[in-house]
């Protein structure tokens, strides 16, 4: 074996040898008067601030940087200026494609939002796919807004698949989603 194996094996053996518990007995605790013992101290806090929080889950592409954010609720009520536009809006998830998970619903006042406050959001032509089981979670998307209204046959079989927003043509079809 070379000097540098040896080397490299004493090295380790005493490693070894430093991390094992001490074989001479511990010495017997003094005897001391009876005292209280102390109270056991609190049990640490999780950080608060953005490292607290757990990272969201990414689908689809990355983000990109400089794309408008619009407020849904804005977007719900006048959506003609944003039609063809690639814009970025946050909201509740209140409804998830149950077949495969190509689209979902998102809602600015929650999964108990009335229809009529639902925005459609495919997953770009089935580019991606959410998780089935992200109802209630909060999401951040960046799609290009959409005004078609949907055909008889599409509205049926979406609405099989558990879609509740199929009467508006609004939908944004979504590039980038985050949901936290």
């Amino acid at each position: 074996m070379s000097a540098r194996g040896l080397l490299f094996a004493a090295l380790l053996i005493a490693g070894c040898e430093a991390s094992k518990p001490a074989t001479a007995p511990a010495p017997a605790p003094a005897a001391t008067p009876a005292s209280p013992s102390p109270a056991p101290a609190p049990a640490a806090q999780p950080a608060a601030g953005p490292l607290a929080s757990t990272p969201p889950e990414l689908f689809g592409a990355p983000f990109a940087s400089e794309v408008p954010e619009v407020a849904l609720s804005q977007l719900i009520a006048d959506p003609a200026p944003y039609a063809g536009k690639v814009i970025e809006t946050r909201g509740k998830v209140s409804q998830v494609c149950q077949a495969a998970g190509c689209w979902m619903e998102l809602s600015a006042a929650g999964a108990g939002a009335a229809v009529n406050e639902r925005v459609r959001t495919p997953m770009a032509g089935h580019a991606f796919f959410v998780p089935k089981t992200i109802v209630g979670k909060e999401a951040r998307v960046q799609g290009r807004v959409e005004l078609i209204a949907l055909s008889e046959p599409m509205k049926q079989h979406l609405e099989a698949e558990g879609a509740k927003a199929t009467g508006s043509a609004l939908s944004i079809s979504a590039l980038s989603v985050a949901v936290q």
